[in-house]
C-alpha cells in the first residue's frame, strides 16, 4: 500500500484539515465549515481535498524530493486505500511512505517523533504541516509549517502560496538533481517549463 521509505529524502508529515481541506471545501460539500458538526459517512470524502493546496504540496515535494507520511487524524477514520486514492485523484504523485501511529488526540508531535525513531530516520530534513500547533509539542519551530483553519486577517486558509518557499527552505532547499529528474520524467523540460 505504501511506497518504500527513501531514508535520505526529506519527509513531509501531512495533516489534512486546515492544510488541504479548508472551511470552503467543507461548506461546499456539507453546508457548514465546522468539521466537528459533520457526521462524515460519505464514500468520497476526497471531494473535501482542495486540489490547489495539494498542488502546492506537490510543488514542494517535486522541488525537494520529499515523501509524504500521513499524520492526519483521517488515518484513523478512513481506510488507507481510500485516502491514497482520493489524494491521487486530486493529482498528488509524491510517494506516500507511511502513517504515524495513533497515541491519542493530544500528542501528534510525539507520534511524528516516534515514526522518525521507528523508521531510523537520522537526517533533519523533515517538516510537519499542521494547523493544530498545540498538539505538535515537542516539534521545534524549524520543523513546523503552521497553517490555519480559520486564519487571522491577512493569513491564508490552509496551505497557502506563502508556505511553499518556507517549506522548501525548511527541507534544505531545492534539490536540483531530483527537481530536474522529475521535470524531465514528466516531459516538462521539453515544453519550456523549467
Amino acid at each position: 500500500m505504501f511506497q518504500p521509505v527513501e531514508p535520505n529524502n526529506p519527509i513531509i508529515f501531512l495533516d489534512f484539515d486546515g492544510v488541504i481541506c479548508t472551511p470552503n471545501t467543507y461548506k461546499s460539500k456539507h453546508k457548514t465549515e465546522d468539521w466537528w458538526q459533520i457526521d462524515i459517512i460519505n464514500a468520497d470524502e476526497g471531494s473535501l481535498f482542495c486540489k490547489t493546496r495539494i498542488q502546492r504540496i506537490e510543488k514542494v515535494g517535486r522541488s525537494t524530493g520529499a515523501q509524504i507520511v500521513l499524520s492526519t487524524a483521517w488515518r484513523n477514520t478512513y481506510p488507507l486505500p481510500s485516502i491514497l486514492g482520493w489524494l491521487r485523484a486530486k493529482t498528488l504523485t509524491l510517494p506516500v511512505v507511511g502513517k504515524t501511529d495513533y497515541l491519542d488526540d493530544d500528542h501528534r508531535g510525539d507520534e511524528i517523533l516516534l515514526w522518525l525513531q521507528t523508521n531510523n530516520i537520522q537526517h533533519t530534513n523533515w517538516i510537519a504541516i499542521d494547523d493544530t500547533w498545540d498538539i505538535m509539542k515537542p516539534i521545534p519551530d524549524e520543523h513546523l509549517i503552521k497553517t490555519y483553519w480559520k486564519p487571522p486577517h491577512g493569513k491564508p486558509c490552509g496551505f497557502g502560496r506563502v508556505h511553499i518557499q518556507e517549506s522548501i527552505d525548511k527541507l534544505g532547499g531545492r534539490n536540483d538533481e531530483i527537481y530536474y529528474s522529475r521535470q524531465s520524467k514528466d516531459g516538462l523540460l521539453d515544453q519550456g517549463h523549467s
